[in-house]
């Protein structure tokens, strides 16, 4: 199990350079994505010196391992309010990932909007199982290490995955970070949200397409479907908040996978 804030620390190698070495417990094949870019966000945290991250736009450009990384800060821009920082991460000279990441000041104010949208249409995390209770296996380590740092509860659940049918291409759970759920550092606790937005785009993915011979199909330890929903003429009106909120332990996660087709 690994520890979040531990496992993306930089250390200052210079005026512009930062080191970082990677935790094996966020492997999945190899270091999960998500992570990669929380340490470039760290760095750019460094960097920029304001009080919590605003955005990130991240390139995964190369394969890494769980060894040491350089990473390279330049800041691009700087208000009174708000920094712009490009991070380089690259492992013995190779490119990995590069990030252009906003960090912002703390007081600031935002936009409050109201949404039809959210985690009220599933159940409370209090109200489901856990991944290893629906698998049957409350001991012993996860098939991947990356899956010890997190504690999921799904809305539904596949008992058979690797012999589905064809669903939703959508993924819906609570997820809680272990054995730190929440940060008092706004960009480690950002970090958990960046970690799950890379977490499942594979997984939803498979969801919508029934089994394949496929050495990957083992990445996900569940399966969370959702009904087809019916078609609608016009999009669901979405909304975000921008006011500083406090941290939660309990995060909703839903994840679609969108394609799309050319018709002849």
């Amino acid at each position: 199990m690994g520890d979040l804030a531990t496992d993306t620390t930089v250390e200052q190698a210079g005026p512009s350079t930062f080191t970082c070495d990677l935790s094996p417990d966020w492997e999945i094949w190899g270091p999960n994505g998500g992570y990669l870019a929380a340490v470039a966000m760290r760095a750019a945290g460094v960097a920029s010196g304001r009080a919590r991250p605003a955005s990130i736009n991240a390139h995964f450009v190369g394969a890494d391992r769980s060894e040491p990384v350089d990473i390279s800060v330049e800041v691009t821009r700087e208000t009174k309010v708000a920094t712009s920082v490009t991070a380089r991460i690259s492992q013995e000279g190779r490119p990995l990932l590069v990030a252009t990441v906003w960090g912002v000041d703390g007081n600031l104010d935002g936009l409050e909007h109201h949404t039809t949208l959210g985690p009220h249409d599933v159940p409370d995390p209090e109200d489901l199982q856990n991944t290893k209770q629906l698998l049957g296996v409350e001991d012993g380590p996860p098939r991947h290490p990356f899956w010890g740092n997190i504690e999921q509860r799904p809305t539904e659940w596949i008992d058979d995955w690797d012999n589905r049918e064809a669903s939703e291409p959508s993924t819906r759970a609570w997820v809680k970070f272990v054995p730190t759920a929440t940060f008092a550092d706004r960009w480690v606790d950002a970090c958990r949200s960046l970690i799950l937005i890379d977490l499942d785009s594979w997984p939803s993915a498979r969801s919508g397409h029934a089994t394949v011979n496929s050495s990957r199909s083992e990445a996900a330890p569940c399966s969370v479907v959702r009904p087809p929903a019916a078609p609608t003429s016009e999009p669901a009106p979405t909304a975000t908040r921008a006011v500083d909120l406090p941290s939660l332990a309990w995060l909703s996660r839903a994840t679609t996978s969108i394609t799309t087709r050319s018709t002849h």
